[in-house]
């Protein structure tokens, strides 16, 4: 056997110990799918999704709530609620199906650009390997953005591959339903735009006249349907904060590793004309402008860096075929077991104790099945409540009640909601006691304002002591009345 064909299968074997590393990983999100557990923004997307066909999907001024989403994501998990399944679940079921699809639509865009299946397999792994280790959270979490990545990903996918006007069209309308689940998923429709009318002149048009049409049809479609209330909601406006683009900016050393190999390969051939490495530069480049053009809202979290995540995986992906521009045909896979050697250290070095070894430590398995637990004492409790609820565990409110009055998670990480929410007439309404429940994170007594000046006055003024659920959720019930 020759020492180029040891080499290979040398490769070969590490991307499957990689594989091993994703199906371990991946173990103890698909476990905590299953459990009462208060996540980011799940609570929030479920109170929208609840809302999806009974007109209220985009709130008035006097609501307590905002909604500056796309409406997909809340027709779809609504209607699979509406059909017997709880919104949260349903949507960790269908985010967690998407994240599988993003890994597919991955390895789809890099062989569509002619690289080798095993460059496409270590793409679609470095994925899923950066997404299962240091940005776990979002795996499974039931939110709208793997699957608007899903869909712009598909249609890249499609469109890469493309040869007449008609899989243009499919891939706009693809990207189009992307931009209708959550609209900051930019980056792979502005590299296919560039791509295009770089590469592919005679697709651009219909690629961009669909697109462009669909849209159009959609934004007519939500304001007939929702009037001003659609346009408000969408409009409003965000808090933006130096430091929090700081700290998303952080988040590119998640993808340093695949960014290192593509930038090294993209400058050795710098002088060449390349369609495969241009279209993800051009995604690579349109991720830096997502993280930037949207990382400095507060309230945008670890997603923001998706874009960029998503476009370095594919530009790993493209490097591999050419890592030989580098290396030299013979030394071409010692230096693929470097780069899948960097991948493995980037993953040990982001992945959390909680998520490595859930699998073997029956004590943190016990630790969330204990907050799943309190979570539920409490859902039971608040299933005897009468009367409005304002949450800022906001998943827990669904699960009791079906419903949220009152969005306190964004008053207190928002800092403000501006001219749009009347915190005035909430404080008023705490302060008379007009709702059943008050559900807040943490436990403090006695009670702070958090972001939101008065809360704590109010509370003390309508509602007694909290009751406390797992040392990381309080209840407020209402004062008896004399």
């Amino acid at each position: 056997m020759s020492s180029e064909t040891k080499s290979s299968g040398a490769v070969r074997i590490a991307l499957a110990l990689l594989a091993v590393c994703a199906v371990w990983l991946l173990i103890a999100p698909l476990y905590r799918m299953g459990l009462w557990l208060e996540q980011p923004s799940e609570g929030w997307n479920a109170t929208h999704a609840l809302n999806a066909f009974s007109g209220s999907l985009y709130p008035s001024r006097d609501s307590f709530f905002i909604n500056n989403y796309p409406p997909l994501w809340f027709y779809l998990t609504g209607a699979l609620s509406r059909l017997g399944g709880d919104p949260i679940f349903v949507g960790r079921a269908v985010a967690f199906i998407s994240f599988c699809a993003i890994a597919i639509a991955v390895y789809a865009i890099v062989r569509g650009l002619q690289a080798s299946a095993l460059a496409a397999c270590a793409a679609a792994l470095c994925f899923v390997l950066i997404m299962v280790g240091p940005l776990v959270i979002y795996v499974g979490l039931s939110e709208p953005q793997m699957s608007a990545h899903a869909l712009v990903a598909f249609g890249a996918a499609v469109l890469v591959r493309a040869k007449s006007a008609k899989h243009a069209v499919a891939a706009a309308i693809l990207t189009a339903l992307g931009l209708l689940t959550k609209q900051v998923v930019i980056g792979l429709p502005l590299a296919s735009l560039f791509w295009l009318l770089i590469y592919r002149r005679k697709l651009l048009v219909p690629w961009l006249t669909t697109g462009a049409a669909a849209g159009a049809a959609a934004f007519l479609v939500l304001f007939l349907l929702y009037g001003s209330n659609f346009i408000a909601n969408m409009l409003f406006p965000r808090v933006l904060s130096f430091s929090t683009l700081g700290k998303n900016l952080a988040l590119i050393s998640k993808a340093v590793v695949p960014l290192s190999a593509y930038g090294i390969v993209a400058w050795r051939q710098r002088r060449q004309r390349d369609e495969a490495m241009a279209f993800a530069g051009f995604a690579i480049l349109a991720g830096f402008a997502a993280l930037l053009l949207f990382g400095s809202a507060l309230g945008v979290s670890i997603n923001i860096v998706f874009d960029l995540v998503i476009a370095a995986s594919i530009g790993l992906g493209v490097a591999w075929d050419r890592i030989s521009i580098v290396a030299g045909a013979a030394k071409e896979n010692v230096w693929r077991l470097i780069v899948v050697a960097a991948i493995f250290v980037r993953l040990v070095i982001g992945v959390s104790y909680a998520n490595a070894a859930f699998v073997l430590d029956s004590r943190e398995r016990s630790r969330v099945e204990a907050q799943s637990l309190a979570l539920a004492a409490l859902r039971d409790r608040l299933k005897d409540v009468k009367g409005p609820v304002a949450c800022e565990a906001l998943s827990v409110c669904i699960w009791a009640v079906g419903r949220n009055d009152a969005d306190l998670w964004k008053l207190h990480f928002e800092t403000t909601l501006g001219p749009f929410m009347d915190t005035a007439g909430l404080l008023k309404r705490i302060t008379e006691s007009r709702y059943g429940a008050i559900v807040l994170f943490g436990y403090s007594e006695p009670v702070q304002d958090r972001r939101l000046p008065g809360l704590a006055a109010a509370l003390a003024a309508g509602y007694g002591p909290p009751q406390v659920f797992g040392g990381s959720v309080s209840l407020f019930v209402p004062k008896p009345k004399p």
